[in-house]
């Protein structure tokens, strides 16, 4: 397909299809590069069937930004904050489009449509809605989404459940259940040693969920994270929330410190699926944060927990050397924020074999002070709860 400027580039393996689907934002056709790999072991883009997807978007000049992808026994879920002219917040949309799964590569794909303005259970607009990756083949998709924090704390969590009408072969999407969690607010951005710049923590969205049956609970749960205000300034607070009846807190934490902020944060379970029958774990979970502060570089830590067991000590996986001063900042200039990372990401290995370990993502960075070249790095490495 022709070059254009790409970002939020995601890709899911489903355990269902057998094939692993993508996403990347198109920013100048305001839609999606999406595509599906014809079989399990694709080794080159030729694996690939390649699609662009719109849904409506560039018709109003709507960037459908942050998107974050998730697939169903029958679906592709696509979750994204709407801005108009790339600038004007519009709400948050979860576009979905019947599973594509022929390896011939069809010339087009669908039906489709948009879940568009998705709203809390108070009618308030729903901020950043995040379809859940499902490690289990299933046929419900879950999406969630918090408040916007902007003006006011929040009290809540939206959960939203979609699943296929029969009758139509099209998703239909529920209406929101609130989760009632412990109030959160927007986090203060990360100082870092030498320099007044100070490191992007986001406005307390949640950032990446899973959803995986946890034999602990007797049913499905979906695992998010968010960063919030707390701790020495920024924490992570995760939560598991069970699907079934009603659905409802299962437990929670945080990752918090009174010396150290804590941003960035992805959780998933280890819940090992081969799509086959063949299943392991799923009620132990590890997951992955930075971690900075005025007197020490930006890190990456992990922690992980048990069942019933308590969180973990703090795990260094990876310690940047040097402040990040890079181009989308400018050092010495007080109140300055850099862009960090919002892509963390933390899923189970879905090969019961592997003993139920978890494959994370992170970002970390090489020394820059002057603003002059791109210096952020991203480790990926796998871990057992």
């Amino acid at each position: 397909m022709p070059v254009t400027e790409l970002s939020d580039p995601q890709i899911v393996w489903d355990p269902s299809a057998q094939r692993f689907y993508y996403s990347v934002l198109d920013v100048n056709r305001y839609g999606f590069a999406f595509g599906y790999s014809k079989t399990a072991t694709p080794s080159s883009s030729a694996d690939f069937c390649k699609y662009i997807l719109d849904f409506g978007y560039g018709r109003s000049f709507s960037l459908p930004d942050y998107p974050k992808l998730a697939v169903t026994n029958d679906f592709v879920l696509i979750g994204s904050n709407i801005f108009v002219l790339a600038s004007l917040y519009n709400g948050s949309d979860v576009d979905w489009l019947s599973k594509p799964t022929d390896p011939n590569c069809p010339a087009s794909i669908g039906p489709g449509g948009v879940f568009s303005a998705l709203k809390n259970a108070d009618g308030s607009l729903t901020s950043t809605p995040v379809p859940a990756v499902n490690a289990d083949p299933s046929s419900v998709g879950w999406v969630v989404g918090d408040q916007d924090v902007s003006t006011t704390d929040g009290t809540d969590l939206s959960l939203f459940k979609v699943t296929r009408d029969p009758s139509t072969g099209y998703a239909v999407m529920g209406p929101a259940t609130s989760i009632p969690v412990t109030a959160y607010s927007v986090p203060a951005d990360v100082p870092q040693p030498g320099t007044s710049a100070v490191l992007d923590t986001l406005d307390g969205r949640l950032e990446h969920a899973v959803a995986a049956y946890d034999p602990r609970l007797g049913q499905t749960a979906v695992w998010t994270a968010h960063t919030v205000f707390g701790g020495a300034g920024a924490e992570d607070r995760w939560y598991e929330i069970g699907t079934a009846g009603t659905p409802s807190l299962a437990q929670s934490g945080s990752v918090s410190s009174s010396s150290l902020f804590t941003w960035n944060g992805a959780i998933a379970p280890d819940r090992a699926d081969d799509g086959a029958g063949t299943t392991l774990g799923g009620s132990n979970m590890v997951m992955g944060f930075n971690t900075g502060s005025s007197s020490a570089f930006s890190a990456i830590q992990m922690v992980s927990k048990r069942g019933a067991g308590g969180q973990s000590s703090w795990v260094l996986v990876k310690q940047s050397n040097g402040p990040n001063v890079d181009f989308s900042c400018t050092a010495g200039t007080s109140g300055n924020v850099c862009r960090w990372g919002d892509y963390s990401g933390a899923m189970p290995d879905p090969l019961p074999a592997a003993g139920g370990r978890v494959w994370l993502s992170g970002e970390w960075n090489l020394p820059e002070t002057d603003g002059s070249a791109t210096v952020w790095q991203t480790w990926d490495w796998e871990a057992t709860p």
